[in-house]
């Protein structure tokens, strides 16, 4: 069994009141079973937001029990890391939003990222 590894650097620039996020790379393709990619911050404008979790919106499934390939989520490295580990069995496009926070517990919602499952069977 393979496990590919992807790391996604999330910059984040802005004010504390409407911070923006970009994604490099912006598009992520998993091919090979039992994937794994890493959402690491960049915090260039220094607002000091923290991963907090992810959601998954049902209209950015397709198709809409692709989802199901995600088996777990984890925030790492004390805030600055987002683990999301992803089968890779079923082909299609999962849809998610991470989400941020600052000291006061404010939480930011990013656009949608997606991860594509192109499994090779």
């Amino acid at each position: 069994m393979t496990n590919e590894k992807v790391t996604v650097k999330v910059i984040v620039t802005g004010t504390p009141e409407q911070p923006i996020f970009s994604f490099v790379p912006e598009e992520v393709v998993l091919t090979q079973v039992a994937g794994k990619v890493t959402y690491q911050l960049d915090d260039k404008a220094g607002l000091g937001l923290l991963f907090a979790g992810a959601v998954f919106p049902v209209v950015d499934q397709h198709p809409s029990d692709i989802a199901r390939d995600i088996t777990s989520f984890k925030v790492k490295a004390a805030g600055t890391k987002l683990v999301l580990k992803d089968t890779n069995e079923d082909a299609g496009t999962i849809g998610l939003c991470l989400l941020l926070t600052n000291n006061d517990g404010q939480v930011f919602k990013t656009q949608d990222p997606q991860v594509k499952n192109e499994p090779t069977k």
